[in-house]
């Protein structure tokens, strides 16, 4: 409520106007102020004919359901106003004057406090008119009912009584002004017109003795012609003129014919020209028939004697029971085979004092009554003279029982009635059971959220539900008749034909397909079709029924997960899966047409610093803009993937000459000579390239390492170029895949093991702690150093299960020494960054320590300066919870990274390891730099350890320069843990 104020009180005309139906604002006086677009569409005016009317002088009419005027002070908005309470959904017919036409609306009226009334309405008018068209056809068909029961029960003026009437109210149903029935004499020689109606009221025509007419001729032997007064010629004109039919400007006439026999015609007549539908033309014609097997009884009743000689034959061998009953009840005739039916003996039946006598006790009174009408002749037009009703047996048990009954008339005097009682049980409780069946199935059909419909075995639409025209956009009226591919894509409708083709040979009994559907919006969606075959007894196909689900919303997701599956999210590029996956085809493909397959490997140089200094939303956007620069350059048939964060490779199939991908490489490598401009920045980005060509054998997953190894030559020969993969470069692969199952066998069967080097305090030679370093002797090939080795461990993310046992080793060795000669020991252990950003990384180290009893103080984690600052947000969380349980930080090749001074106060880091590249540079320039890390680590309050010291000089300058913690070869080589023992044990003697 606070909302519709406010949007009363500010004129917020852009909600209302967004609402797609029909809104009024008035005030509690009645008066409109505001009027939303979707209003005055409706009802066909401006918004300035509408605001400032009151609901006295609203320039709309309005009526009621039953065409009644609705007065203006009982209309919904100020009945709310009035009451207090919400009008809800009341229906109001509108003449919206400058269309000419009447709109039905519902409307729901709205009382707010303080302001007045809101109302809402939706047109409806197509679904009332829906319902009118039903209730006309519905009406049609209980009339030809009538007539039929009518030709058959009556006779003389009450017939003609009858289809007088039948002609009025068919002639008002059908919206004519005239309806006439032309009826040729016995002798085929007099034209009558005994049945007739007009509109206007008018008396009968005079008439016409002529039978042989042309224009008569036309009318008699048609079975539906309509005729346009203007477009006949000037003969014609006058023969109607001779029939009463000159003023009538259009004319449908319908032959009156039974069994071949022409009786003359039924004509409807307009005052205006009219196109008449099949529907109407099909309801005349059925009248007609009817009429005409009317005057055929007439025709036969000369013959009526005889017929009731051969009546009382038929009655005799009847399978129903004939009663003839007099008016006060009592039965005087019965059936021969009143007893095979009932168990009644005639003469049981004939003692009773009336025949109501076996009649249940139940409808006794409908019984009773339906006898005294039509003893009384007061029927009406609801009232038949055919009943259903239940008797006793004379065994106890009920018969359900249809009977008619006609008047016994004597000399104009009704003296009985006959009954003809024909025993319906089983019919009864069939129909019960199958109405019952229909009912559900009714329902089911028209409030399936599933679109049905019956199709014909051409592929016709013959009946279809709601759920079917919400679905596809299309009304009932608009498919009726025509074939599926007006909504079915017509290749997808040769794979319904197909598939139930299938089903069919297969003796199945149901089949489904995915097809695509036209809506009538125009759009395409998806249905999942499926189709059941109706047979009849023989097993002959009859018709099919169709269901039809909108998996429109499912398709686009599983198509849209399909995509992200095996796409970049950022760039929309194929990622790996899906670049080698076309790789293995392109190749496949080459092998068959003798061409070459080649792959470019870009690794962006640098790209880290754009992340670093403007941020990854615009290293994203760089991205973005790299991917849309390198797809524009491509051929056709080129494919552009994104395998790693700032990895993109180039797949260039169908080469007719090797030597042809050049022009490609030059043309990914000119996308980077103008900047990128992100964010109002430019930037100038750069890729180390490696190329690799289809030798005919290689497959896509060694193509793909052959390039990004020419990549990374290219990226350590000064990057910002690009390299193709060779001989040279093959052996060096060969050499890494060499050692990498090497080592990969090697932490399977133990054969890395620890050296470890002292780190002394230089002023007392005391022995600090110690540094574990891993070693590998690989059998066959001796000693292989870390430098060998710990590159290809890191490329093959072996890494980690290396760290691990590095891990476990030397914590076990520390405890031991701690338990043994040395209490106090301390050790460090080089830490990947992959280990320590592993998901369970600090419940390994924890379990690890309480494992081997070590104590977490004395044990020292070392990582790169460079890794350590590469993703602060992530490593520092990991440090800091790391060092809650005692365990210190070092950082390792200190000075050779780019951590700020800013990020360094920040590191939650215990130690600082000087890189040996400074001691090897030690003079006066390097002594200044050293004398300022001494100063910083102070003032930092970091332990300074320095690294690499070979020669007594450089411990004495290191000394003068305030270091003290030092290790090197001057102080001792990496030592194995017996002879780290030995020392110990000899320093403790």
């Amino acid at each position: 409520m606070g909302r519709t104020t406010a949007v009363i009180d500010n004129g917020d005309s852009v909600l209302l106007d967004a609402l797609p139906v029909g809104v009024v604002v008035q005030d509690r006086r009645g008066v409109v102020v505001r009027a939303n677009e979707a209003a005055c569409a409706t009802l066909g005016v401006d918004a300035s004919a509408l605001v400032g009317a009151s609901h006295l002088d609203a320039p709309w009419p309005a009526i009621r359901e039953d065409g009644s005027p609705f007065p203006p002070e009982e209309q919904p908005a100020i009945a709310a106003l009035r009451t207090g309470e919400v009008q809800r959904e009341v229906v109001l017919g509108v003449h919206v004057v400058p269309r000419g036409e009447w709109r039905w609306l519902i409307v729901t009226s709205q009382p707010l406090p303080g302001v007045g009334v809101m109302s809402t309405f939706v047109d409806v008018t197509d679904r009332i008119e829906n319902w009118r068209r039903l209730d006309r056809r519905l009406r049609i068909e209980q009339l030809l009912r009538d007539v039929a029961h009518d030709m058959m029960h009556l006779e003389g003026d009450a017939l003609d009584g009858s289809v007088t009437r039948v002609l009025s109210e068919l002639g008002e149903m059908l919206g004519v002004d005239g309806m006439r029935v032309f009826v040729l004499d016995d002798e085929h020689v007099v034209l009558e017109n005994p049945y007739w109606w007009s509109r206007s009221g008018g008396g009968r025509v005079a008439l016409c003795s002529r039978f042989d007419l042309p224009a008569l001729t036309r009318l008699r032997d048609t079975d539906g012609a309509v005729f346009h007064r203007d477009e006949l010629p000037e003969p014609a004109r006058e023969e109607l003129a001779l029939l009463g039919l000159g003023d009538a400007a259009t004319v449908l006439a319908v032959g009156l014919v039974h069994d071949g026999d022409e009786f003359g015609s039924v004509v409807c007549t307009t005052d205006g020209r009219r196109e008449w539908s099949d529907d109407d033309v099909a309801i005349v014609r059925h009248v007609s028939a009817l009429l005409a097997a009317m005057l055929a009884t007439r025709r036969a009743a000369r013959e009526r004697q005889n017929a009731e000689r051969f009546l009382a034959t038929i009655v005799g061998n009847s399978a129903d029971v004939i009663l003839r009953v007099a008016l006060d009840g009592r039965v005087t005739y019965v059936s021969p085979n009143l007893e095979k039916v009932t168990g009644y003996r005639p003469d049981e039946l004939r003692s009773l004092d009336s025949v109501f006598e076996i009649v249940h006790p139940d409808d006794r009174d409908l019984a009773s009554e339906r006898f005294t009408a039509l003893t009384s002749g007061a029927w009406t037009r609801d009232d038949t003279p055919r009943v259903e009703l239940r008797i006793r047996h004379a065994a106890g048990t009920s018969l359900w029982m249809e009977i008619t009954g006609d008047l016994l008339v004597e000399d104009g005097v009704v003296t009985g009635v006959v009954l003809n009682a024909r025993d319906v049980t089983d019919r009864h409780d069939q129909q019960a059971a199958l109405e019952e069946v229909r009912r559900r199935l009714a329902e089911v059909w028209e409030h399936s959220p599933v679109g049905m419909a019956i199709v014909s075995l051409d592929g016709e639409y013959l009946a279809v539900n709601p759920a079917h025209e919400r679905i596809t956009g299309h009304r009932e009226e608009d498919v009726i008749g025509r074939h599926v591919s007006m909504i079915v894509y017509e290749d997808d409708v040769d794979a319904l034909i197909a598939a139930t083709l299938r089903m069919m040979e297969e003796g199945g009994t149901r089949t489904e397909v995915d097809a695509r559907l036209h809506r009538k919006d125009g759009e395409t969606a998806w249905g999942r079709i499926g189709i059941s075959l109706v047979t009849d007894a023989d097993g002959e196909p009859l018709y099919a029924i169709g269901t039809v689900e909108d998996v429109t919303e499912r398709r686009r997701l599983e198509g849209q997960l399909a995509f992200d599956a095996t796409h970049d999210s950022l760039t929309g590029l194929p990622e790996r899966t899906l670049v080698l996956e076309l790789l293995g085809q392109a190749l496949t493909s080459a092998r068959r047409r003798h061409t070459s397959v080649a792959v470019l490997f870009l690794d962006l140089d640098w790209f880290k610093r754009v992340n670093d200094s403007l941020g990854h939303s615009a290293g994203d956007e760089a991205l973005r803009q790299l991917a849309a620069r390198l797809q524009s350059v491509l051929r056709e048939s080129d494919v552009a993937g994104r395998i790693g964060g700032d990895e993109f490779v180039v797949l260039c199939p169908d080469l007719a000459e090797p030597g042809d991908v050049w022009h490609v490489a030059d043309r990914v490598t000119s996308i980077f000579e103008s900047p990128f401009t992100v964010e109002g920045v430019e930037v100038f980005l750069s890729a180390s390239v490696g190329v690799s060509v289809s030798d005919g054998k290689t497959d896509a997953e060694e193509l793909l390492r052959q390039a990004d190894a020419a990549a990374y030559r290219a990226k350590r020969r000064g990057r910002r170029r690009y390299e193709v993969f060779d001989e040279e470069l093959r052996e060096h692969v060969d050499r890494r895949f060499d050692v990498e199952s090497a080592l990969r066998r090697a932490l399977e069967t133990d054969e890395l093991t620890l050296c470890y080097q002292p780190i002394v305090d230089a002023r007392t030679g005391k022995l600090c702690g110690m540094e574990g370093l891993v070693r590998w002797y690989r059998p066959g090939h001796g000693l292989v150093l870390p430098p060998d080795f710990l590159d290809v461990a890191e490329d093959a993310g072996l890494i980690v299960a290396m760290g691990a046992r590095v891990l476990e080793v030397g914590c076990a060795q520390l405890a031991a020494w701690q338990r043994g000669p040395w209490p106090d020991a301390r050790l460090s252990l080089n830490l990947s960054t992959r280990q320590l950003v592993q998901a369970d990384f600090v419940e390994e180290l924890a379990r690890c320590i309480e494992r081997t009893g070590v104590d977490p103080c004395s044990l020292f984690l070392e990582i790169t300066e460079t890794s350590l600052v590469e993703d602060l947000p992530t490593t520092i969380p990991i440090v800091e919870a790391v060092k809650e349980m005692g365990v210190r930080f070092s950082i390792d090749d200190f000075g050779t990274g780019y951590s700020s001074l800013s990020q360094l106060r920040l590191l939650p880091v215990d130690v600082l390891k000087l890189d040996r590249s400074f001691v090897a540079q030690l003079d006066e320039t390097g002594g200044a730099v050293i004398a300022s890390i001494v100063q910083l680590a102070s003032a930092l309050d970091k332990v300074l350890v320095v690294e690499g010291v070979e020669e007594r000089s450089q411990m004495s300058a290191l000394l003068a320069l305030g270091c003290r913690l030092m290790q090197g070869f001057y102080f001792s080589r990496p030592l194995s843990a017996v002879d780290v023992e030995r020392i110990l044990r000899g320093r403790k003697r």
